[in-house]
Formats: structure tokens, C-alpha cells, sequence
């Protein structure tokens, strides 16, 4: 029986899979569990990055065979300090030096053995508990379709591509997504964005914050309009 210890006294022994081989997480799950340590398995990346919102991982592993994962990993980096790992079935350098410039800890060519992928990892867990004295973080964050809003940080992300925001846009994107089709008046925006009395142009001043935030929201051809219009009442956050 192995009584290593990792993770803090109120961390949860949880690892994350991205992976879409379930074949593959069954045996690594098994073989994980001889360390008291369970897996989460995610099968995409926006996924993983949903359940890193909710939960705190002692490692992230990304089967680099079965899906994208470029373009997120540096906001899954950003989102956790968790150890991320990367494997890859054609070990390629230019690729491994991209992987580590977007936060990855470790780039790994696979099919490696149960045990060198278990020992590799208890090695990155070993440190980022033990070495590191793990400092939780408790940023509040709203991840809605492809808009990831974290309060704390006042950052924007975009179908995983960061925006940057006036703090009037900001606050406004914050208000509406909290509450996702809600209908805000176009006064009850303005005095709370503002924090000021409602006058007869103010109407004229929303519309023009909304119109740039819906410009630099739209990053990605499909992304929707999200901030949508009520005609003649307000503006709600929708898909």
C-alpha cells in the first residue's frame, strides 16, 4: 500500500485527464488509484477549463493525440498554478518550446509506460505541494459558452483569447453575465456603470460602450453577439 502524502489537508486528491481515449483513462485511473489519487477526465479543452473553475486538481494531463489544446493552454495556465502535462505521440521540438511558452510544465512523447507517466507526475505534484507550500487562490470566475470572466483579475477571454477592457465595459460584461438572460434596463445599467442619475442621453452613451464591447467580444467568426438588445427596455447577456 503507498502512503505518500500530496496535496494539502484540505485538498482533494484529484488529477484532471483531457483526453478522449476512455480506454486509456480506465488504466490510468487504475493506476493512479494505487496512490489513493482519482481522475476527473475532461474530453475537450473548454471542458477542462470548466471543471478547473470548480475544482482544485493536484495535476493536469492533456493527451495531445485526441485533441486541440493549443489555443486554451495558456488561460488554463493563467486560470490555476496546478502542474499541467502535455503528451504527445510525435515528440516535435518546435512544438515542445510553444508548449512551455503557454505554461505547460512538462512536454512528454508517449506511448511511454504506466510508470514512467505515474513517477513523472507524483515528481510534479511532489512539487507543487510540497516544495511550493501550495497557496490557494480564491478568485471568483464566470465561464459562459466561450467568455471566461475572472472578477478578481478584471480579465476577459474570449474563445480563450484575452480582450482587453475599458473599466466601464468591463463593468458592464460583469453585470450582465452574472446574470446570463436577465434583462437590464438601460437605466439600471447606467446608474449602476456610471454612478450617476439617469438623464434623457444616456441612452446615446450606452449604446456606444455596447457597441465597442460587442466589437472587441467578437474574436472568433461564430462567436455570437452576446450582449444582446431588448428593444426599447435594456440589454441582457445571451448565446
Amino acid at each position: 500500500m503507498h502512503n505518500a502524502s500530496y496535496g494539502g489537508e484540505n485538498m482533494e486528491r484529484w488529477i484532471l485527464a483531457v483526453d478522449k481515449n476512455l480506454d486509456r483513462h480506465v488504466i490510468m485511473q487504475k493506476a493512479w488509484h494505487k496512490f489513493q489519487i482519482e481522475v476527473h477526465i475532461a474530453l475537450d479543452m473548454p471542458q477542462a477549463l470548466e471543471m478547473l473553475l470548480k475544482k482544485d486538481y493536484l495535476l493536469v494531463t492533456i493527451a495531445g493525440d485526441t485533441i486541440e489544446y493549443l489555443p486554451l493552454l495558456k488561460l488554463m495556465r493563467e486560470l490555476k498554478p496546478v502542474p499541467i502535462l502535455v503528451l504527445t505521440p510525435q515528440y516535435k521540438t518546435d512544438e515542445k518550446i510553444n508548449v512551455l511558452e503557454q505554461g505547460a510544465d512538462e512536454y512528454i512523447e508517449f506511448p511511454i509506460t504506466v510508470e514512467e507517466h505515474i513517477a513523472t507526475g507524483l515528481a510534479h505534484i511532489r512539487r507543487f505541494t510540497e516544495l511550493n507550500n501550495i497557496v490557494k487562490h480564491n478568485a471568483t470566475s464566470i465561464y459562459i459558452s466561450d467568455v471566461l470572466v475572472c472578477i478578481e483579475y478584471r480579465k476577459v477571454y474570449v474563445f480563450g483569447k484575452e480582450i482587453v477592457l475599458t473599466r466601464k465595459e468591463f463593468d458592464t460584461l460583469h453585470m450582465l453575465i452574472a446574470a446570463p438572460y436577465r434583462v437590464y434596463t438601460y437605466e439600471q445599467i447606467f446608474c449602476r456603470v456610471w454612478g450617476e442619475e439617469y438623464f434623457l442621453n444616456a441612452n446615446n452613451i450606452l449604446w456606444c460602450l455596447v457597441r465597442s464591447l460587442r466589437r472587441k467580444m467578437k474574436t472568433h467568426p461564430d462567436a455570437p453577439t452576446y450582449i444582446q438588445n431588448i428593444r426599447e427596455v435594456g440589454y441582457r447577456f445571451g448565446i
